[in-house]
């Protein structure tokens, strides 16, 4: 009897070291592991672009609550809107490779870290030079991100429309309205003309002063809204005008 009883504690105590053993050695529970889900973005932010020609650039950030050692992202654009320059790792600890894949016409950033990513901050700028009269949201397109190598959503922030409101003065008008190629515009007692787009900058100019008609080339312009102010000693007047090609 005592030798049996002797026999079980052995094997009691054999067992009890062995599991110590294999849980000292096993993986972190899995609710330890932090884990990429849609709550994880890359943000492509649109909202501050300026410049109507020339060099534009959109910052590109992450929001994780997770600890993220690599960013990546791809996106494709409009040829017609945008021409690529770069894509620029603007950190002292990321290390980036960018590429542009005329096979699939798609931008891809690729990087890691060994130092964790700082959320709302941003990492890498996206250099294009604007082609068209304006960004808009159709100018980039089929976004996508990936945070430690797994798969995670995308926020695009458009860019920000114009704070301005129709403002109709007598003998003001403009047509046809949607326009192709061109549209009349009549005032009356106007000393200035300008174009403005939805981004609030003024893409075209000219001193109507004397006049009461002119002819607007929008053959140029890409498709959107517009706003044509005319200036005159009473004040100023506003309308949207719609090109479509």
């Amino acid at each position: 009897m005592m030798k049996k009883l002797l026999i079980l504690l052995f094997i009691f105590f054999s067992c009890n070291v062995m599991a110590q053993e294999n849980k000292s050695t096993a993986a972190p529970e899995q609710m330890d592991v932090q884990t990429i889900d849609a709550l994880d973005s890359v943000i492509f932010d649109c909202s501050q672009l300026t410049g109507v020609s020339g060099p534009i650039q959109i910052p590109v950030s992450i929001k994780s609550d997770d600890l993220v050692y690599s960013v990546d992202f791809s996106l494709k654009y409009d040829h017609a809107a945008l021409q690529y320059d770069t894509t620029v790792n603007v950190t002292t600890y990321l290390s980036g490779l960018s590429n542009y894949f005329t096979i699939d016409s798609t931008i891809r950033f690729t990087s890691s870290t060994f130092t964790p990513c700082t959320n709302d901050t941003t990492l890498a700028l996206i250099k294009f030079i604007l082609l068209a009269p304006s960004f808009n949201n159709g100018s980039i397109f089929t976004l996508k991100g990936y945070l430690n190598g797994t798969l995670c959503s995308v926020k695009y922030i458009p860019p920000s429309p114009v704070g301005l409101t129709e403002n109709t003065i007598e003998n003001f008008s403009i047509y046809p309205n949607p326009a192709n190629d061109a549209v009349t515009i009549n005032f009356k007692n106007s000393t200035a003309l300008s174009v403005v787009n939805l981004f609030g900058q003024t893409i075209y100019s000219e001193n109507i002063e004397g006049l009461s008609s002119t002819m607007l080339n929008t053959s140029e312009y890409a498709n959107g809204v517009y706003f044509i102010k005319v200036d005159t000693n009473k004040g100023s007047g506003i309308q949207k005008v719609i090109v479509s090609h």
